[in-house]
């Protein structure tokens, strides 16, 4: 119907009759909707109600009202939740009107004419709650109206600031603060013509019974309740209360219309109309001082048409424009400039415009003519509003609307931020020009070129555009960008935070302000690196960000970044760049990285070494053979000790590998070559058993001329001739060599070692031995009865024949006597000795052939009850193995016990063997089964007896309990070579 669909306002239309379903129309007094109910007054005393929220058109409620025959309904006022309806008539008829159930209930108590109702706040759907109503004689009255037409109490308040015959326009009422129901703060706003009153009270809501006590009637008393019920009593009170003033005129001229700011709470628009024009301004609820709470912006004179004014017939208002209401038009004026932005004529068969309601929940208007109902609805409301408060200079408002609208009219936003922009640089506020940048859609290039003059001020509001852009980055956008605009950002803060510190080491400076800046800055850009959408690049860019900073000599931002990614190696490295080794050592412990302590440790030896040591003996991911290594080559005489010290802890473990043996036989030998022997005879002489290398141990004692250590080395390697010439020829010392003769002879006496070696000493060295000992006996000039008593030392290795001609040229015989005579005693014994030895072993042999001869004739009997040694089954239920000792195997038994003692080979053959037996024996049992018996067969059986044997042979030779072979394994090895190889590493540290 509304041949502007473009129009910020689009009409529609319904017809009274047709669309509402309404039988009889008569003559439209007034509309009013709230929250979708809407009501239209019919004069005389006819009231339509309908709810217009729903899709049907069947809902229309015709409800007749008791007026008088020569009365008619005047005014209609709905409750904003649009539960509750007063319907007031010209002659002081009042009736209230249940929305919900279409009920009408006459009011008798309150009489007059009601063109005005402030509805509570906290209004509900049992009753309207405390209320004031206000009348065209200037009354007001206070009462409360329950869901079934009954008042609860009325109260009228004579107010004597303005004449009884000056009727209430408009009233509103609000609830500012309910913190103590007893001390509740309110509003009142009241406009009669030609003023606008606000008064604020202080209210106890708290509530209220006017019933009469059960104790008190069983009594015969009757007492009305102490407290009144009516509570805003305060407001009429106030003798002058603020108000405003306007050129007084006609009471239907003067209206008070409010609507309810969309983003700000507790701030109201109003227009309010007069004999003049019309006043708009804002209303805030939360100020301080009641002057404060009202404010007028503009007024708007009516217009004149032919040099008389054209009187308004209602008016309405929304967020952005006031809507005047006249005979055959609606008129939209905006709210910010007074200009008529919209103007609507309907046509004339319409009939002349009656009413203008607007309802808050769809933001939709209702104008009401003689003949149909029009609904206005708004349509792009905003679309000049963004100018107007950028024409204003309110830029965040024109930017707010401009945004909302940016699909709508992208150019708008533009022009916006530019405008915004270009007066935030006229201002040389260029931080701010640069957040209003940021969302402009113009290119990178050209928002950057704007602010990248060489100078402090635009360089702040560089920064803050390309911190927007990076804030508007998402995930998903362009990752390279979201680098490069990180990297350009931390590269200006360096900068600036350089050229900060530069000012504080400079002279003449204020250096509180000067340390003052450089914390601030620190502080910028700590909370930049820590922001979330930068983590990511962080990561990525770690090795670029360090140059950066390293550049500009910034060595505690890198070190704010390497401890944000936990990058202990760089934290490492800088707190030992800057000397901060107890630092640097307590994060390695806390760390406990092994290979961060091979990196550092190093490092930390000169500084630290004592500290060092004890942090490597608690951490256990360690592997000494690893650090060692590095220790010792930067380790000095300062140190060394310390080294030492830790190298003897790690060879403590019997796990420690012969390499670090090696280490600290080397570190001994090099610190305190006193105490190498002490640690060579500690490892043993048994050259299998020691721990260390033995030709590194014979370098490195050599090497340092460690000269007991060098013999005691070759006395294990059984080198006898060498330790003999170093201990004679070179030590010079022969108590020295005689122990390493002893030793030599020694080996002869052990018959069976751990080791499975026998000595290899051989009877020439053993002679060439002593006698080198008797030759440096005897050319050191020593007593020829001493040398002669080498003999007996050396258990006849030599004899005195071998001595003769090395004695001197003149010696007596008297001096050979005793020696002479003690060997001879001594040969005589060992004579005997080996005669009884010859005797017991002559007696042995005699026994063991008797026993022999017994064990030939000796019977096993096997019994029913017998039962195999290995699975303990009863023996004579399948083959079976019977052995001298009485040890009885099933024959599948006893095969898998020998496999503990054959060798691989034999498995393998006694696997064959198995299988060719199994095979043979199977065809033999076919055969049988056939009953088919031949040549071949009996080639079979025999194949199969000699496989038998063979399998025998293997199995059969020794009983796997008691035999010598079994006795054998006690000293076996429990893992071979290649096995405990692997379970040693898997024991290293």
């Amino acid at each position: 119907m509304s041949p502007n669909q473009n129009g910020i306002f689009v009409r529609t239309g319904h017809d009274l009759k047709k669309d509402l379903r309404v039988n009889k129309i008569g003559v439209v007094k007034r509309v009013e909707i709230s929250n979708g109910e809407l009501v239209l007054l019919q004069s005389p005393s006819q009231c339509i109600h309908v709810n217009v929220s729903q899709n049907t058109r069947d809902r229309a409620a015709e409800l007749a009202l008791g007026v008088m025959s020569r009365d008619e309904v005047e005014r209609v006022h709905i409750s904003p939740c649009g539960r509750h309806s007063i319907v007031s008539s010209r002659d002081g008829d009042n009736f209230y009107i249940n929305l919900r159930t279409n009920t009408v209930y006459p009011v008798k108590k309150i009489k007059g004419l009601i063109t005005a109702v402030a509805w509570n706040p906290d209004i509900g759907n049992a009753d309207t709650g405390y209320i004031l109503l206000g009348t065209n004689k200037g009354i007001v009255i206070e009462t409360s109206i329950t869901s079934g037409g009954r008042e609860n109490f009325v109260k009228e308040y004579q107010w004597s600031v303005i004449d009884r015959e000056q009727p209430i326009c408009d009233i509103y009422l609000f609830l500012t603060n309910d913190d103590d129901i007893k001390q509740s703060k309110w509003l009142l706003v009241v406009c009669i013509p030609g003023r606008l009153f606000v008064i604020q009270a202080t209210i106890d809501a708290s509530p209220k019974s006017q019933y009469v006590g059960s104790s008190s009637l069983q009594s015969g008393w009757v007492a009305m309740p102490e407290k009144e019920l009516n509570i805003f009593g305060a407001f009429f009170k106030q003798r002058d209360p603020f108000s405003l003033k306007s050129h007084e005129g006609s009471s239907s001229c003067s209206r008070l219309k409010l609507h309810a700011d969309a983003k700000v709470p507790d701030l109201y628009k109003f227009v309010w109309l007069g004999s003049a024009g019309f006043t708009v301004g804002t209303l805030h609820l939360q100020a301080e001082n009641i002057r404060s709470i009202i404010k007028e912006e503009r007024t708007v004179e009516h217009r004149r048409v032919d040099g008389s004014v054209e009187w308004p017939i209602s008016i309405s208002l929304t967020e952005f424009h006031v809507l005047v209401l006249f005979r055959y038009r609606l008129t939209a004026l905006s709210f910010y400039t007074g200009n008529v932005v919209f103007e609507d004529n309907w046509p004339r068969e319409y009939g002349e415009g009656i009413d203008l309601s607007f309802d808050a929940t769809s933001q939709i208007h209702w104008l009401c003519t003689t003949n149909v109902l029009l609904k206005y609805r708004p349509n792009d409301e905003t679309r000049y509003v963004w100018n107007v408060y950028l024409d204003r200079g309110d830029f965040a408002r024109a930017l707010a609307v401009a945004r909302e609208r940016k699909s709508i009219d992208p150019d708008a936003f533009e022009l916006v931020l530019r405008r915004q922009a270009d007066k935030y640089i006229s201002d040389k506020n260029y931080g701010a020009a640069g957040e209003i940048l940021a969302n402009s859609s113009e290119s990178f290039e050209t928002l950057v070129l704007r602010l990248i003059i060489d100078d402090d001020n635009r360089k702040t509001g560089l920064r803050t555009l390309l911190d927007k852009k990076l804030e508007q980055l998402r995930e998903t956008d362009d990752r390279m960008k979201r680098d490069t605009l990180f990297m350009w950002l931390l590269e200006m803060q360096l900068s600036e935070l350089g050229e900060a510190r530069k000012e504080l080491a400079g002279v003449g400076v204020n250096k509180a302000e000067a340390e003052e800046k450089v914390e601030r800055l620190t502080r910028q850009m700590h909370a930049f690196l820590k922001r979330t959408n930068v983590q990511d690049s962080i990561q990525k860019l770690k090795d670029a960000i360090y140059r950066l900073m390293h550049n500009h000599a910034d060595l505690d931002s890198q070190l704010f970044v390497a401890n944000s990614l936990k990058d202990y190696e760089t934290i490492l490295r800088i707190r030992i760049g800057k000397d901060q080794h107890m630092e640097a050592l307590g994060l390695l412990e806390s760390v406990g990285s092994a290979e961060l302590f091979y990196h550092f440790s190093p490092s930390l030896l000169s500084s630290l070494p004592s500290h060092l040591i004890a942090a490597l003996k608690k951490c256990p991911s360690v592997r000494p053979q690893k650090m060692i290594p590095l220790l010792c080559s930067v380790s000095d005489d300062k140190n060394g000790s310390v080294v030492l010290s830790y190298v003897e802890w790690s060879i403590s473990f019997p796990s420690a590998p012969q390499s670090l043996h090696n280490i600290y036989l080397s570190l001994l030998a090099k610190s305190n070559p006193s105490l190498l022997l002490g640690y060579l005879e500690g490892q043993g002489k048994d050259a299998s058993l020691v721990r260390y290398s033995m030709d590194h141990a014979i370098r490195t004692a050599k090497h340092h001329d460690v000269k007991h250590a060098v013999v005691f080395l070759y006395c294990v390697a059984e080198m006898w001739t060498e330790a003999m010439n170093i201990a004679l020829n070179e030590i010079k010392d022969v108590s020295l060599g005689k122990s390493i003769a002893e030793w030599m002879d020694s080996s002869l006496d052990d018959i069976i070692s751990f080791s499975h070696t026998s000595s290899t000493v051989s009877i020439e060295i053993r002679k060439a031995i002593w006698l080198s000992i008797a030759r440096y006996m005897i050319d050191s000039g020593e007593e020829v009865g001493k040398c002669l008593y080498v003999l007996t030392e050396s258990r006849d290795a030599i004899k005195i024949q071998d001595l003769l001609p090395l004695l001197p040229e003149f010696t007596r015989m008297e001096e050979l006597k005793d020696p002479l005579v003690a060997c001879l005693k001594d040969h005589s014994s060992k004579i005997n000795l080996l005669q009884q030895q010859m005797k017991d072993a002559s007696e042995t042999a005699n026994d063991m052939r008797s026993m022999s001869e017994k064990m030939k004739k000796r019977v096993n009997v096997i019994k029913s009850l017998d039962s195999c040694e290995s699975c303990r089954l009863p023996l004579c239920t399948r083959s079976f193995y019977a052995f001298a000792c009485r040890h009885n195997f099933h024959r599948d038994c006893i095969e898998k016990e020998m496999l503990h003692f054959i060798s691989e080979e034999e498995k393998k053959k006694l696997n064959g063997l198995v299988e060719r037996e199994r095979r043979l024996l199977n065809e033999l049992e076919y055969e049988d089964r056939k009953g088919t018996k031949g040549y071949f067969n009996q080639e079979k059986e025999d194949a199969a007896i000699e496989l038998s044997s063979k399998i025998g042979e293997i199995i059969g030779r020794e009983c796997p309990l008691c035999s010598n072979m079994a006795i054998e394994q006690l000293d076996a090895f429990f893992l071979n070579d290649d096995e405990f190889k692997i379970e040693a590493n898997s024991w290293a540290y």
